[in-house]
């Protein structure tokens, strides 16, 4: 986990990267996704806005185009859970022959300091949807608190 940079008025943390492939049929190239959580603590209030980081790169004919989230509930069903809004960051299209691109998406989920702290001994899961799949992320209870301790 890194602390960057530091002003007088804020610290920035961002955890460690953590990566998955996600196989999606056997012709298919996998999805590779990364993903960390980040924080911005105001030395001011004492006060740390929290950020789920992923980025997805896949192969496709066409952009997903991500939409949503949902958290997962312990027994990790994903559907029932109220769609938040996420922020996506950038994308980009590289590669393309014929009918198919490489494309890379990033985008951002905020979190409260209440949500991670609720979760903190058993971890959470996301899904991010967009019209036609989704990618579910695990974040550990270990990488949870170890996170937590560098924002206290």
């Amino acid at each position: 986990v890194v602390v960057g940079a530091k002003t007088d008025d804020q610290i920035i943390i961002t955890g460690s990267t953590l990566a998955k492939s996600r196989t999606l049929g056997l012709l298919e190239k996998d999805d590779q996704q990364n993903f960390y959580l980040s924080g911005v603590k105001d030395n001011n209030s004492g006060l740390t806005k929290h950020k789920l980081n992923l980025l997805i790169q896949y192969t496709s004919d066409k952009w997903r185009a991500y939409k949503t989230a949902t958290f997962c509930d312990k027994w990790q069903g994903c559907s029932d859970g109220e769609k938040i809004n996420i922020i996506v960051t950038s994308k980009s299209a590289n590669n393309c022959t014929g009918f198919k691109c490489d494309y890379t998406e990033k985008m951002e989920l905020e979190l409260s300091s209440e949500f991670l702290a609720t979760n903190y001994n058993m971890g959470f899961s996301v899904n991010f949807a967009s019209a036609k799949t989704s990618n579910k992320i695990t974040i550990p209870s270990a990488y949870l608190k170890a996170y937590i301790q560098l924002t206290e």
